[in-house]
């Protein structure tokens, strides 16, 4: 009875897993898929929505910028439901194991800091979800959080959606190559700018 209770616990593991990670799954839903990916997938979700945002813009390549739009605003719906777990469960676990002037400490640097964190992880592969969470944590406002979550996630999907628009399945061989390249070289870019700016800021300003 133990065993079979095991094996039944590893059949329902695998069929998790296979519902979790199985693209087709989410694309046979078409839109609804992709709205759901791309809220949830700023929460907890382990597949990113440019999984199901491209084999659905490269299918209807006509609605490329329309799918473009769904994910962005979605994404960053679903930012909101990462920053309320934070804000609300997040903090209990800082109060138990950070110390309250570390504890102050963070929350000091990611009020200065913490908008162009979620801007960077909207943009590149860094984990979404995790600064969405980090925001409720650490009190980053929502409506900033919502702001750059906009502009970040924004610049991603439409760039790959219009690249799409334009180039249609070519678009799948330049995406592959350039698309985290050039997202995470764009961030960093940024991160130097924004870095310089502070610094002459401190020292000039």
């Amino acid at each position: 009875m133990i065993l079979r209770s095991k094996n039944e616990l590893v059949r329902i593991g695998g069929l998790v897993f296979m519902f979790i990670f199985d693209t087709s799954f989410w694309l046979n839903l078409g839109i609804f898929g992709l709205v759901t990916v791309a809220f949830i997938e700023s929460i907890f979700f382990p597949l990113p929505p440019d999984l199901i945002l491209i084999p659905l813009a490269l299918a209807y390549p006509q609605n490329a910028l329309f799918y473009a739009f769904v994910a962005t605003l979605f994404s960053s719906m679903g930012g909101i439901g990462g920053h309320y777990i934070g804000k609300h469960a997040g903090r209990e676990f800082m109060k138990k194991h950070i110390s309250e002037r570390h504890a102050l400490q963070a929350r000091q640097i990611y009020k200065t800091h913490g908008a162009l964190a979620v801007f960077l992880a909207a943009l590149t592969p860094i984990p979404y979800k995790v600064f969405t969470i980090l925001s409720g944590v650490l009190d980053l406002d929502l409506k900033t959080l919502f702001i750059v979550s906009l502009f970040g996630r924004g610049v991603r999907f439409f760039a790959e959606s219009m690249f799409i628009y334009l180039y249609g399945k070519e678009a799948i061989s330049l995406l592959a190559s350039n698309i985290e390249l050039a997202t995470t070289i764009a961030g960093a870019g940024i991160l130097v700018a924004y870095l310089i700016y502070v610094y002459v800021k401190k020292r000039f300003l």
